[in-house]
C-alpha cells in the first residue's frame, strides 16, 4: 500500500519513537489489515530480507517478549520484530502488510485490554523497546 501524499509528511529519527505516535501514525496510514493465526513465509521471508530483527514461536526467546502482564487476556501474536532503526520500524510494518497481519507496536506492554500482544491472535508485533521519541518534519 503506497500513500505518497503522506509518506513524505513522517520523518522518524532512529532511538526516538513513542508508542502512542507510532500507533496513530499506522492507524492514520490505513495500514492495520486482516489477520492471520501463525506467520506466513511470506512475512518472515520479507523480514529476513530486510535483515530486520524478529523472533517466531519457535525461537529461545519467544516467551520472554510474548508472556503479558495481564494474564486473563492471553493472545498468541504472529511474529514480534524487534527494530533497531527507523528503517526497521517502516520495512515492518510493510512486510506485515504485504502478508496482511495486523500490526501492533508495543511499548511497556501493560495494556489492560492486551492490545500490546495484538488484542487478537496472530498479530505482527514492532516491540518499540529501543526507541523513546518521533520527531515530525511538518515542512516536508
Amino acid at each position: 500500500m503506497h500513500h505518497p501524499s503522506t509518506q513524505s509528511f513522517y520523518t522518524f529519527t532512529a532511538m526516538h519513537l513513542s508508542i502512542h505516535q507510532v500507533i496513530l501514525l499506522v492507524s492514520h496510514l490505513g495500514l492495520i489489515s486482516s489477520v492471520k493465526a501463525t506467520p506466513s513465509k511470506d512475512v518472515t521471508k520479507c523480514l529476513k530480507f530486510h535483515k530486520v530483527p524478529f523472533v517466531i514461536s519457535n525461537s529461545p526467546n519467544w516467551t520472554s517478549y510474548t508472556t503479558p502482564h495481564n494474564l486473563r487476556l492471553v493472545y498468541e501474536p504472529a511474529v514480534i520484530t524487534i527494530p533497531e532503526t527507523s528503517q526497521d520500524v517502516s520495512t515492518s510494518v510493510k512486510c506485515a502488510v504485504e502478508a496482511r497481519l495486523k500490526v501492533q507496536p508495543k511499548g511497556g506492554g501493560h495494556s489492560y485490554a492486551s492490545y500490546s500482544s495484538g488484542g487478537r491472535d496472530g498479530s505482527l508485533i514492532v516491540d518499540m523497546e529501543n526507541f523513546d521519541l518521533v520527531e515530525v518534519d511538518r515542512c516536508k
